[in-house]
Protein backbone atom coordinates (compact mmCIF):
# COMPACT_ATOMS: atom_id res chain seq x y z
CA UNK A 1 0.00 0.00 0.00
CA UNK A 2 1.74 3.61 -1.11
CA UNK A 3 2.44 5.81 1.34
CA UNK A 4 1.36 3.25 4.32
CA UNK A 5 2.64 5.26 7.14
CA UNK A 6 3.59 1.91 8.99
CA UNK A 7 6.50 1.21 6.30
CA UNK A 8 8.34 3.94 8.34
CA UNK A 9 9.54 1.59 11.14
CA UNK A 10 12.46 0.00 11.33
CA UNK A 11 12.32 -4.27 10.71
CA UNK A 12 12.11 -5.61 14.57
CA UNK A 13 13.31 -8.67 14.98
CA UNK A 14 12.86 -11.25 18.26
CA UNK A 15 15.75 -10.32 19.85
CA UNK A 16 15.46 -6.81 19.50
CA UNK A 17 11.88 -7.24 20.30
CA UNK A 18 13.14 -8.70 23.75
CA UNK A 19 15.95 -6.11 24.49
CA UNK A 20 13.12 -3.24 23.68
CA UNK A 21 10.71 -5.30 26.27
CA UNK A 22 13.04 -5.73 28.61
CA UNK A 23 14.20 -2.07 29.11
CA UNK A 24 10.11 -1.30 29.57
CA UNK A 25 10.26 -3.89 32.75
CA UNK A 26 12.16 -1.50 34.75
CA UNK A 27 13.91 -3.60 36.65
CA UNK A 28 10.71 -6.17 37.32
CA UNK A 29 11.42 -9.66 35.99
CA UNK A 30 9.21 -11.66 33.71
CA UNK A 31 8.36 -13.88 36.51
CA UNK A 32 7.26 -11.28 38.85
CA UNK A 33 4.87 -9.86 35.95
CA UNK A 34 3.26 -13.85 36.55
CA UNK A 35 2.46 -14.61 39.82
CA UNK A 36 1.60 -18.42 40.55
CA UNK A 37 -2.19 -18.90 40.65
CA UNK A 38 -4.12 -20.64 43.15
CA UNK A 39 -5.34 -22.89 40.76
CA UNK A 40 -2.04 -24.49 39.37
CA UNK A 41 -1.90 -23.02 36.05
CA UNK A 42 1.38 -21.53 34.56
CA UNK A 43 0.05 -18.80 32.43
CA UNK A 44 3.48 -16.87 31.20
CA UNK A 45 3.77 -13.92 30.22
CA UNK A 46 5.66 -14.38 27.71
CA UNK A 47 6.77 -18.13 26.22
CA UNK A 48 9.95 -19.54 24.71
CA UNK A 49 9.34 -20.10 21.21
CA UNK A 50 12.24 -22.91 21.47
CA UNK A 51 10.02 -24.61 24.74
CA UNK A 52 9.04 -28.69 23.33
CA UNK A 53 5.54 -27.58 24.97
CA UNK A 54 5.14 -24.36 22.83
CA UNK A 55 5.59 -26.47 19.73
CA UNK A 56 2.74 -26.88 17.32
CA UNK A 57 1.07 -30.46 17.97
CA UNK A 58 -2.31 -29.89 16.10
CA UNK A 59 -5.52 -30.65 16.62
CA UNK A 60 -6.66 -33.94 15.65
CA UNK A 61 -9.72 -34.56 13.48
CA UNK A 62 -13.25 -33.61 15.18
CA UNK A 63 -16.32 -35.45 14.59
CA UNK A 64 -18.81 -32.86 12.69
CA UNK A 65 -16.84 -32.22 10.10
CA UNK A 66 -12.96 -32.82 8.17
CA UNK A 67 -10.24 -30.09 8.53
CA UNK A 68 -11.11 -29.00 5.09
CA UNK A 69 -14.81 -27.86 5.88
CA UNK A 70 -13.52 -25.51 8.91
CA UNK A 71 -14.46 -24.59 12.45
CA UNK A 72 -17.95 -25.84 11.84
CA UNK A 73 -20.34 -26.11 15.31
CA UNK A 74 -23.57 -27.10 15.72
CA UNK A 75 -25.67 -24.80 17.37
CA UNK A 76 -27.67 -26.14 20.65
CA UNK A 77 -30.31 -25.23 23.02
CA UNK A 78 -32.23 -26.84 25.88
CA UNK A 79 -36.21 -26.56 25.18
CA UNK A 80 -38.59 -28.16 27.53
CA UNK A 81 -41.49 -26.40 25.73
CA UNK A 82 -43.06 -27.63 22.18
CA UNK A 83 -43.82 -23.61 21.12
CA UNK A 84 -40.30 -22.56 22.34
CA UNK A 85 -38.99 -25.85 20.78
CA UNK A 86 -40.68 -24.77 17.27
CA UNK A 87 -39.51 -20.69 18.17
CA UNK A 88 -35.76 -22.07 18.43
CA UNK A 89 -35.85 -24.45 15.29
CA UNK A 90 -37.16 -21.37 13.13
CA UNK A 91 -34.04 -19.10 14.38
CA UNK A 92 -31.29 -21.38 13.28
CA UNK A 93 -31.06 -24.12 16.19
CA UNK A 94 -29.61 -27.44 15.21
CA UNK A 95 -29.44 -29.53 17.97
CA UNK A 96 -32.04 -30.17 20.45
CA UNK A 97 -32.12 -30.82 23.92
CA UNK A 98 -34.86 -32.00 25.84
CA UNK A 99 -34.53 -32.10 29.39
CA UNK A 100 -35.97 -35.49 31.21
CA UNK A 101 -38.28 -33.09 32.79
CA UNK A 102 -39.84 -31.83 29.97
CA UNK A 103 -40.08 -35.39 28.10
CA UNK A 104 -42.27 -36.79 31.15
CA UNK A 105 -44.27 -33.87 31.23
CA UNK A 106 -44.94 -33.42 27.24
CA UNK A 107 -44.14 -36.60 26.14
CA UNK A 108 -41.29 -36.60 23.23
CA UNK A 109 -44.34 -37.32 20.69
CA UNK A 110 -45.65 -34.00 21.60
CA UNK A 111 -42.07 -32.53 21.28
CA UNK A 112 -41.29 -33.43 17.92
CA UNK A 113 -44.51 -33.58 16.69
CA UNK A 114 -43.76 -31.58 13.17
CA UNK A 115 -39.91 -31.72 13.30
CA UNK A 116 -38.32 -32.72 10.32
CA UNK A 117 -35.38 -35.03 11.84
CA UNK A 118 -33.40 -35.66 8.97
CA UNK A 119 -32.46 -31.68 9.10
CA UNK A 120 -31.47 -31.65 13.81
CA UNK A 121 -30.15 -33.45 15.96
CA UNK A 122 -31.82 -34.28 18.99
CA UNK A 123 -30.10 -34.79 22.22
CA UNK A 124 -32.37 -36.78 25.49
CA UNK A 125 -31.10 -35.66 28.46
CA UNK A 126 -31.56 -38.39 31.49
CA UNK A 127 -33.94 -40.68 29.80
CA UNK A 128 -34.15 -44.86 30.32
CA UNK A 129 -34.08 -47.49 27.43
CA UNK A 130 -37.56 -47.94 28.67
CA UNK A 131 -40.75 -46.51 27.51
CA UNK A 132 -39.64 -43.41 25.80
CA UNK A 133 -37.48 -46.14 23.25
CA UNK A 134 -40.50 -47.96 22.36
CA UNK A 135 -42.35 -44.57 22.23
CA UNK A 136 -39.89 -43.81 19.28
CA UNK A 137 -39.88 -47.31 18.17
CA UNK A 138 -43.38 -47.19 17.48
CA UNK A 139 -43.32 -43.72 15.40
CA UNK A 140 -41.59 -45.41 12.96
CA UNK A 141 -38.54 -43.21 12.89
CA UNK A 142 -35.61 -43.65 10.26
CA UNK A 143 -32.73 -44.63 12.07
CA UNK A 144 -30.63 -43.29 9.80
CA UNK A 145 -32.75 -39.53 10.32
CA UNK A 146 -32.51 -39.95 14.35
CA UNK A 147 -29.44 -38.59 14.98
CA UNK A 148 -28.16 -36.71 18.40
CA UNK A 149 -27.37 -38.68 21.64
CA UNK A 150 -28.88 -40.08 24.41
CA UNK A 151 -25.99 -40.26 26.60
CA UNK A 152 -26.05 -42.28 29.80
CA UNK A 153 -23.12 -40.25 32.18
CA UNK A 154 -20.14 -42.46 33.60
CA UNK A 155 -18.95 -39.82 35.89
CA UNK A 156 -21.50 -41.13 38.39
CA UNK A 157 -22.49 -44.10 40.35
CA UNK A 158 -23.60 -46.83 37.22
CA UNK A 159 -24.31 -50.17 37.51
CA UNK A 160 -22.30 -52.18 34.10
CA UNK A 161 -25.40 -53.91 33.76
CA UNK A 162 -27.99 -51.64 33.03
CA UNK A 163 -25.51 -49.49 31.06
CA UNK A 164 -24.83 -52.59 28.35
CA UNK A 165 -28.72 -52.61 28.22
CA UNK A 166 -29.31 -49.36 27.55
CA UNK A 167 -26.14 -48.60 24.79
CA UNK A 168 -27.69 -52.27 23.22
CA UNK A 169 -31.44 -50.83 23.23
CA UNK A 170 -30.77 -47.70 21.62
CA UNK A 171 -27.89 -48.86 19.79
CA UNK A 172 -30.01 -51.20 17.84
CA UNK A 173 -32.93 -49.22 17.33
CA UNK A 174 -30.86 -45.94 16.22
CA UNK A 175 -27.06 -47.07 15.70
CA UNK A 176 -26.48 -42.86 14.87
CA UNK A 177 -26.75 -41.97 18.30
CA UNK A 178 -24.75 -41.48 20.87
CA UNK A 179 -25.59 -43.54 24.26
CA UNK A 180 -23.27 -43.19 26.53
CA UNK A 181 -20.47 -41.00 27.59
CA UNK A 182 -18.59 -38.67 30.38
CA UNK A 183 -20.62 -35.37 31.58
CA UNK A 184 -17.83 -33.56 33.16
CA UNK A 185 -20.10 -30.08 32.79
CA UNK A 186 -21.86 -30.41 36.60
CA UNK A 187 -18.45 -31.38 38.36
CA UNK A 188 -16.92 -28.10 36.34
CA UNK A 189 -19.74 -25.84 37.36
CA UNK A 190 -19.50 -27.29 41.20
CA UNK A 191 -15.87 -25.64 41.47
CA UNK A 192 -13.58 -28.86 40.38
CA UNK A 193 -10.51 -28.04 38.64
CA UNK A 194 -10.17 -28.06 34.65
CA UNK A 195 -7.07 -30.92 35.12
CA UNK A 196 -8.80 -32.97 37.41
CA UNK A 197 -11.85 -32.71 35.12
CA UNK A 198 -9.99 -33.77 32.36
CA UNK A 199 -8.11 -36.37 34.25
CA UNK A 200 -11.56 -38.22 35.20
CA UNK A 201 -13.09 -38.09 31.59
CA UNK A 202 -10.05 -40.19 30.61
CA UNK A 203 -10.79 -42.64 33.54
CA UNK A 204 -14.57 -42.73 32.37
CA UNK A 205 -13.56 -43.70 29.62
CA UNK A 206 -11.54 -46.86 30.89
CA UNK A 207 -14.77 -47.44 32.88
CA UNK A 208 -17.00 -47.08 30.29
CA UNK A 209 -15.27 -49.60 27.68
CA UNK A 210 -14.59 -52.11 30.66
CA UNK A 211 -17.66 -51.85 32.30
CA UNK A 212 -19.26 -52.64 28.32
CA UNK A 213 -17.18 -55.26 27.31
CA UNK A 214 -17.58 -57.87 30.11
CA UNK A 215 -21.31 -57.35 28.89
CA UNK A 216 -20.23 -58.74 25.76
CA UNK A 217 -20.37 -55.41 23.69
CA UNK A 218 -16.89 -54.81 21.40
CA UNK A 219 -14.44 -51.84 21.97
CA UNK A 220 -15.02 -50.59 18.69
CA UNK A 221 -19.09 -50.45 19.19
CA UNK A 222 -18.45 -48.72 22.89
CA UNK A 223 -16.14 -46.25 21.56
CA UNK A 224 -18.35 -45.34 18.57
CA UNK A 225 -21.02 -44.06 20.32
CA UNK A 226 -18.89 -42.29 23.12
CA UNK A 227 -19.64 -38.70 23.65
CA UNK A 228 -18.11 -35.99 26.62
CA UNK A 229 -20.16 -32.58 27.51
CA UNK A 230 -17.89 -30.12 28.91
CA UNK A 231 -18.57 -26.78 30.77
CA UNK A 232 -16.64 -23.77 29.35
CA UNK A 233 -15.78 -20.63 31.36
CA UNK A 234 -14.75 -17.05 30.72
CA UNK A 235 -11.18 -17.96 30.75
CA UNK A 236 -10.41 -17.93 26.89
CA UNK A 237 -6.93 -19.10 26.52
CA UNK A 238 -7.37 -21.48 29.32
CA UNK A 239 -10.87 -22.71 28.97
CA UNK A 240 -9.63 -22.95 24.63
CA UNK A 241 -6.56 -25.11 25.58
CA UNK A 242 -8.56 -27.29 27.89
CA UNK A 243 -10.75 -28.14 25.05
CA UNK A 244 -7.99 -28.81 22.69
CA UNK A 245 -6.85 -30.71 25.43
CA UNK A 246 -9.35 -33.12 25.79
CA UNK A 247 -9.26 -34.15 22.03
CA UNK A 248 -5.31 -34.49 22.16
CA UNK A 249 -6.22 -36.79 25.80
CA UNK A 250 -8.83 -39.29 23.74
CA UNK A 251 -6.24 -39.27 20.73
CA UNK A 252 -3.56 -40.86 23.12
CA UNK A 253 -5.81 -42.77 25.12
CA UNK A 254 -6.77 -44.52 21.94
CA UNK A 255 -2.95 -44.92 21.09
CA UNK A 256 -2.60 -45.97 25.03
CA UNK A 257 -4.87 -48.90 24.11
CA UNK A 258 -3.53 -49.99 20.70
CA UNK A 259 -6.77 -48.63 18.63
CA UNK A 260 -6.61 -46.23 15.90
CA UNK A 261 -7.30 -42.86 16.06
CA UNK A 262 -11.00 -42.14 15.30
CA UNK A 263 -13.17 -38.45 16.36
CA UNK A 264 -15.03 -37.94 19.19
CA UNK A 265 -17.73 -35.52 19.80
CA UNK A 266 -17.49 -32.88 22.51
CA UNK A 267 -20.31 -30.98 23.58
CA UNK A 268 -19.96 -27.87 25.39
CA UNK A 269 -22.52 -25.40 27.16
CA UNK A 270 -21.58 -21.61 29.07
CA UNK A 271 -20.40 -22.08 33.01
CA UNK A 272 -22.56 -20.87 35.32
CA UNK A 273 -19.83 -20.50 37.86
CA UNK A 274 -19.07 -16.62 37.32
CA UNK A 275 -23.23 -15.77 36.95
CA UNK A 276 -24.08 -13.19 39.00
CA UNK A 277 -28.12 -13.37 40.31
CA UNK A 278 -29.12 -9.45 40.89
CA UNK A 279 -27.98 -8.24 37.42
CA UNK A 280 -28.37 -11.04 34.87
CA UNK A 281 -27.94 -8.51 32.07
CA UNK A 282 -24.39 -8.82 33.16
CA UNK A 283 -23.98 -12.01 32.11
CA UNK A 284 -24.28 -11.49 28.31
CA UNK A 285 -20.68 -10.26 27.89
CA UNK A 286 -19.54 -13.52 30.58
CA UNK A 287 -21.70 -16.40 27.84
CA UNK A 288 -20.57 -14.40 24.92
CA UNK A 289 -16.48 -15.16 25.66
CA UNK A 290 -17.53 -18.67 26.68
CA UNK A 291 -19.09 -19.58 23.33
CA UNK A 292 -15.93 -17.65 22.02
CA UNK A 293 -13.99 -19.64 23.52
CA UNK A 294 -15.26 -23.12 23.17
CA UNK A 295 -15.62 -22.27 19.07
CA UNK A 296 -11.58 -21.78 19.17
CA UNK A 297 -11.50 -24.72 21.54
CA UNK A 298 -12.94 -26.92 18.63
CA UNK A 299 -16.12 -28.10 20.25
CA UNK A 300 -18.87 -29.55 17.55
CA UNK A 301 -21.83 -29.15 19.79
CA UNK A 302 -22.47 -25.95 21.71
CA UNK A 303 -25.12 -24.12 24.30
CA UNK A 304 -25.18 -20.43 25.03
CA UNK A 305 -26.92 -20.90 28.59
CA UNK A 306 -29.54 -17.88 29.01
CA UNK A 307 -28.29 -14.89 31.03
CA UNK A 308 -31.44 -15.32 32.98
CA UNK A 309 -30.85 -18.92 33.98
CA UNK A 310 -30.43 -18.56 37.78
CA UNK A 311 -33.44 -16.92 37.70
CA UNK A 312 -34.65 -19.81 36.32
CA UNK A 313 -37.82 -17.94 34.12
CA UNK A 314 -36.73 -19.43 30.44
CA UNK A 315 -38.11 -16.32 29.15
CA UNK A 316 -37.74 -16.49 25.12
CA UNK A 317 -36.17 -12.91 24.96
CA UNK A 318 -33.33 -14.50 26.83
CA UNK A 319 -33.04 -17.36 24.62
CA UNK A 320 -32.85 -15.61 21.34
CA UNK A 321 -30.15 -13.93 23.21
CA UNK A 322 -28.22 -17.09 23.35
CA UNK A 323 -29.05 -17.92 20.31
CA UNK A 324 -27.84 -14.90 18.65
CA UNK A 325 -24.93 -14.94 20.14
CA UNK A 326 -23.60 -18.23 18.52
CA UNK A 327 -25.08 -17.00 15.37
CA UNK A 328 -23.08 -13.53 15.60
CA UNK A 329 -19.74 -15.51 16.18
CA UNK A 330 -20.61 -17.57 13.08
CA UNK A 331 -21.79 -14.96 10.55
CA UNK A 332 -20.35 -11.86 11.05
CA UNK A 333 -17.03 -13.10 13.28
CA UNK A 334 -16.58 -15.68 10.68
CA UNK A 335 -15.05 -18.00 13.17
CA UNK A 336 -16.19 -21.19 11.85
CA UNK A 337 -13.79 -20.80 8.40
CA UNK A 338 -10.15 -21.79 10.06
CA UNK A 339 -9.81 -25.20 11.18
CA UNK A 340 -8.09 -25.16 14.43
CA UNK A 341 -7.11 -21.31 14.69
CA UNK A 342 -5.43 -21.09 17.54
CA UNK A 343 -2.85 -23.98 16.24
CA UNK A 344 0.70 -22.15 15.94
CA UNK A 345 0.26 -19.80 18.45
CA UNK A 346 3.09 -20.50 21.25
CA UNK A 347 1.04 -19.54 24.12
CA UNK A 348 -2.00 -21.83 23.30
CA UNK A 349 0.28 -24.55 22.17
CA UNK A 350 2.38 -24.53 25.97
CA UNK A 351 -0.85 -24.90 28.04
CA UNK A 352 -2.79 -27.38 25.50
CA UNK A 353 0.54 -29.22 25.67
CA UNK A 354 1.50 -28.97 29.49
CA UNK A 355 -2.31 -29.83 30.68
CA UNK A 356 -2.41 -33.09 28.83
CA UNK A 357 1.19 -33.85 30.24
CA UNK A 358 -0.65 -32.91 33.73
CA UNK A 359 -4.16 -34.78 32.84
CA UNK A 360 -2.62 -37.50 31.50
CA UNK A 361 0.05 -38.20 34.58
CA UNK A 362 -2.84 -37.96 36.78
CA UNK A 363 -4.73 -40.09 35.08
CA UNK A 364 -2.00 -42.43 34.98
CA UNK A 365 -1.56 -42.70 38.92
CA UNK A 366 -5.66 -42.85 39.46
CA UNK A 367 -5.72 -45.49 36.94
CA UNK A 368 -2.70 -47.72 39.36
CA UNK A 369 -5.31 -46.94 42.24
CA UNK A 370 -8.36 -48.59 40.76
CA UNK A 371 -9.40 -46.08 38.33
CA UNK A 372 -12.56 -44.00 38.47
CA UNK A 373 -14.76 -46.12 40.66
CA UNK A 374 -12.43 -45.97 43.19
CA UNK A 375 -12.02 -41.90 42.93
CA UNK A 376 -15.72 -41.72 43.18
CA UNK A 377 -16.74 -44.51 45.76
CA UNK A 378 -13.78 -44.04 47.89
CA UNK A 379 -14.23 -40.41 48.63
CA UNK A 380 -10.84 -38.97 46.84
CA UNK A 381 -13.06 -37.39 43.89
CA UNK A 382 -15.05 -35.14 46.45
CA UNK A 383 -11.93 -33.76 47.81
CA UNK A 384 -10.80 -32.63 44.87
CA UNK A 385 -14.36 -30.99 44.13
CA UNK A 386 -14.04 -29.82 47.94
CA UNK A 387 -10.28 -28.65 46.85
CA UNK A 388 -11.20 -26.87 43.30
CA UNK A 389 -13.76 -25.24 45.06
CA UNK A 390 -11.22 -23.45 47.37
CA UNK A 391 -8.65 -22.87 44.67
CA UNK A 392 -10.59 -21.46 41.93
CA UNK A 393 -12.27 -18.15 40.52
CA UNK A 394 -9.31 -16.29 40.61
CA UNK A 395 -10.84 -14.03 38.02
CA UNK A 396 -13.29 -12.71 40.71
CA UNK A 397 -11.78 -12.59 44.10
CA UNK A 398 -8.30 -11.59 45.59
CA UNK A 399 -6.29 -14.46 46.59
CA UNK A 400 -6.32 -13.81 50.06
CA UNK A 401 -10.02 -13.85 50.33
CA UNK A 402 -10.98 -16.35 53.34
CA UNK A 403 -14.11 -18.43 52.44
CA UNK A 404 -14.31 -20.37 55.19
CA UNK A 405 -14.30 -23.97 56.08
CA UNK A 406 -17.93 -24.84 54.17
CA UNK A 407 -16.67 -25.13 50.60
CA UNK A 408 -18.54 -28.48 50.23
CA UNK A 409 -22.14 -28.56 50.29
CA UNK A 410 -24.28 -31.68 50.65
CA UNK A 411 -24.59 -32.66 47.06
CA UNK A 412 -20.74 -32.17 45.83
CA UNK A 413 -22.15 -31.78 42.15
CA UNK A 414 -24.03 -28.50 43.19
CA UNK A 415 -22.97 -25.41 41.21
CA UNK A 416 -20.37 -22.98 42.97
CA UNK A 417 -21.37 -19.22 41.80
CA UNK A 418 -17.79 -17.51 42.43
CA UNK A 419 -19.40 -13.92 41.74
CA UNK A 420 -21.78 -14.08 44.41
CA UNK A 421 -19.03 -14.83 47.00
CA UNK A 422 -17.74 -11.70 49.01
CA UNK A 423 -14.43 -10.54 48.58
Amino acid sequence: MEGAPWKGFEPLNQAQWKELALRGLRGTTWEELSPPRRDGWDVPIRVDPQDPLAQPVGLPDRSICPPSQGQMWQVQQTLNEPKSLMQALMHGVEGLRISEAAQQTHGLGKLLDGVYLDMVDVHLDGPEATGLLRDLVERELSPEHFTGSCSRDILQAFDAGELARHVEAWGAAFPRLLTWGCDAAPWLDAGVSLVDALSAVVSGWDAGVDALEKEGISFDLAIAQCTVRWSVGSEVLIESSALRALRMLWSKWLSHRHQPHRPLWIDARTSTRNFVLHQPEDNLLRTTVSSYAAVLGGADGIETLPHDFRLGVDSESSRRCARNIQHLLREESALHLTFDPLQGSHVSEYLTNSVVQRAWGQYLKDAESGGWLELLEGGEWHQRVARGRIEGGTLFLPNDVQRGEDVMPENPASPIYYADLNA
